[in-house]
């Protein structure tokens, strides 16, 4: 039988968490043919033997479907093979290390086919040290409109930037050539085009998804640490490629410097949460350099907290950092007050 949805599992050096995931993946109380697309990226320990073995043990084993990369490739290689080899009419993405609730699919799948969404997105739990809490509590909407994620973003209404926990119809991301561009962070750019090419979004408060937060994940290797000169390379090219996308593709939509500034907040933040050498250090202020200089103006900006950042930041000399706190700052009393005021401009 021909599959309604492809969830697709990454699976490189995951061994604690494999089993967990998968398990989460084929006990679903969905009701309609899926399948479970596993990702070999060619890790060096026993997270393929544990695949074998949860696939020999359960009654929804056959539904998986694992193809192997030739060599490790990373997560972002990993999703777009998933887009390939997806034979569903919708692709949900987990990761090796997180897990599903039980009606994850029903629930997103009801949504979409309710809606005809391009997007559907759940609710999020994080897990730490068996602890767990709100990671990312969406309020239930449905945004129905051109561009529909722009929207959002000058609107200030929030959806996470992952691309896991989501259902994505994969005829909209095939049409439009959505694809991730960098081997890590790879989030950033798919969720820009996704943003700006759906037509309809939908938010749901419904929890769908438990995120693991652990020392041995790509951020959790990141913050705080010394950064690689990877993920420095990476959070320079991401402002790269949203730049030439709205200067080549996107330049024409109402509110995509609001998208544009809060994809520059995401990695400036990332950048500053992280340990840079001098020689990196100069790599950013090269890299970003002239970052507001292709805003037009402060009114082309709807957020008062971005027309806010923008200013300050512009009078600091377009300092990228001064840019992300000012940002960060969006919700002490003294933004509020200039936010208000900006907004009027």
């Amino acid at each position: 039988m021909v599959p309604v949805i492809t969830l697709a599992i990454p699976v490189y050096n995951a061994e604690a968490y494999i089993e967990c995931a998968l398990r989460s993946a084929l006990d679903q109380d969905f009701s309609l043919p899926y399948e479970v697309l596993v990702i070999d990226d060619c890790g060096d320990d026993g997270s393929m033997a544990i695949v074998s073995q949860v696939l020999r043990q359960h009654n929804r084993g056959h539904a998986v479907r694992i193809v192997r990369h030739s060599g490790n490739q990373g997560l972002g290689a990993a999703r777009n093979t998933a887009i390939e080899q997806a034979q569903g009419r919708y692709l949900f993405f987990l990761d090796a290390d997180d897990w599903l609730m039980p009606e994850c699919l029903s629930h997103l799948y009801a949504l979409a086919e309710h809606e005809q969404a391009d997007v559907v997105a759940g609710s999020t739990l994080e897990c730490k040290n068996d602890e767990m809490h709100d990671r990312y509590p969406l309020a239930d909407r449905v945004v129905r409109r051109e561009a529909a994620g722009v929207w959002m973003a000058a609107e200030d209404i929030f959806m996470n930037i992952e691309v896991w926990n989501k259902l994505f119809s994969l005829d909209f991301l095939r049409q439009y050539g959505i694809r991730t561009v960098h081997r890590i962070m790879e989030d950033s750019v798919f969720d820009f085009v996704v943003r700006a090419k759906a037509q309809c979004i939908v938010l749901s408060s419904h929890v769908t998804l438990c995120y693991r937060i652990h020392n041995d994940s790509i951020l959790g290797r990141l913050i705080g640490q010394k950064a690689t000169d990877e993920a420095v390379y990476t959070y320079c090219d991401i402002v790269r490629q949203v730049k030439q996308l709205v200067a080549e593709r996107f330049h024409d939509i109402d509110g995509i410097y609001d998208l544009y500034c809060l994809r520059l907040f995401y990695s400036f933040r990332s950048l500053r949460r992280m340990q840079l050498s001098s020689e990196q250090e100069s790599y950013v202020e090269t890299h970003v350099r002239g970052f507001l200089d292709f805003v037009p103006s402060i009114r082309s900006l709807h957020q008062g907290a971005f027309r806010l950042a923008y200013l300050i930041c512009r009078l600091k000399g377009n300092d990228w950092r001064a840019f992300e706190h000012a940002y960060d700052q969006r919700y002490s009393r003294l933004s509020y007050y200039l936010k208000r005021l900006l907004i009027r401009l």
